[in-house]
């Protein structure tokens, strides 16, 4: 908020710029009363905008136009340099994190595939040897009904029979760079705000 130092300030400063617009123009012999009290609007028609607003309007009608102004066409101008200033501070969206949208590169499909290969050899594996021929045709229908989390028993009979190293990852994120994992989360957070 301004003060009122400052206020009174910027207006003596749109009244002196706007004196000296209109002392460009010829105007009939009125009273000082009347001058006074067409400034006074003039001051309270232009007082919301800002000095630079009101520099750029008063500019643009005396370099542009051949009569004198009224309230209405300097405002206009004030608020069209006003929106051209918004615009020009107005932040650009943020850049899209590359990540999103965008296809896989060649080694990235290879690694997913060969996962893919891996896991289902494993299922397959953990499939017959539970009586199945294969895991997603035979085991997968007749046991989801069940309840039994399959992924949980598969995976923990494919770590017991390593040894109890688990080869199998239970998240994409698992096999994620600490860096890709980084940029996962910052994209999550900004999309969150």
């Amino acid at each position: 908020m301004q003060s009122n130092a400052s206020s009174r300030a910027k207006l003596t400063e749109i009244q002196v710029m706007l004196t000296t617009l209109m002392s460009l123009y010829w105007t009939a012999d009125e009273t000082i009363e009347l001058r006074e009290a067409q400034m006074q609007m003039w001051l309270t028609d232009l007082a919301e905008f800002d000095l630079e607003c009101i520099t750029y309007a008063v500019t643009e009608w005396r370099q542009e136009e051949t009569r004198r102004p009224v309230p209405a066409e300097l405002r206009r101008l004030a608020i069209q340099a006003q929106r051209k200033r918004d615009e020009a501070l107005r932040l650009p969206p943020p850049p899209q994190p590359r990540f999103v949208n965008q296809p896989d590169s060649e080694e990235r499909r290879v690694e997913k595939a060969e996962l893919a290969a891996e896991g289902r050899a494993i299922l397959d594996e953990w499939a017959r040897l539970h009586g199945y021929p294969d895991f997603w045709d035979h085991a997968w229908p007749a046991l989801r009904p069940t309840g039994c989390n399959l992924f949980t028993e598969v995976t923990k009979w494919d770590a017991a029979r390593h040894g109890g190293a688990r080869r199998m990852p239970l998240h994409p994120a698992e096999v994620m760079s600490e860096g890709e994992k980084d940029r996962v989360r910052h994209a999550s957070l900004e999309a969150a705000q």
